[in-house]
Order: C-alpha cells, then structure tokens, then sequence
C-alpha cells in the first residue's frame, strides 16, 4: 500500500535538516520504504512511502513517539492530511 501524507511546517531549513531526516527515516522504517520527501515555498511538505506493514503504520500513527517527533520537527498536525492507495 503507498501512503502520502502532507502538512504545513513552521521551518523547512529546520525540517530538511539531515538529523531530523535520520530520525524520520528511522521512525519511518518500522512500517515502510521507499519513503521520498517533498517540500513546498509555502512550508508544505510531502511524504510518499509504501508501507509493507499496515498495523504498524496505524500503531505507530497514534502513538506518543509520533506525537513528539511531529511537534519536534515542527509539523502542524492540525494541517496534516492523510492519503492511501491500496
């Protein structure tokens, strides 16, 4: 299954950093791969991966880590909007 998920953040010089990057990848490969990121002048980011673990993804979805890496790496959850193709 290929997910997008896209958001508005409060800096992209921030949110492209290479560590937070890592860390994304990392939160991020538990559940998928092929994880590209696009970015947007409007702080509006982009995030395309296939996911080979369903219940994972949804685990993780709502989970404090997630709760904590968003509000880290600046995400707007109330701008977040989620995407998936079967």
């Amino acid at each position: 299954m290929r997910i997008l998920v896209t958001h508005k953040v409060k800096s992209l010089k921030e949110f492209l950093s290479p560590s937070f990057k890592k860390e994304r990848n990392e939160f991020f490969s538990d559940f998928a791969k092929n994880i590209n990121e696009f970015v947007s002048d409007d702080k509006t980011v982009a995030i395309i991966a296939d996911v080979f673990d369903e219940s994972i993804l949804l685990q993780k979805r709502s989970s404090n880590e997630n709760l904590a890496l968003m509000n880290k790496h600046g995400v707007s959850i109330e701008s977040m909007k989620f995407f998936k193709k079967n």
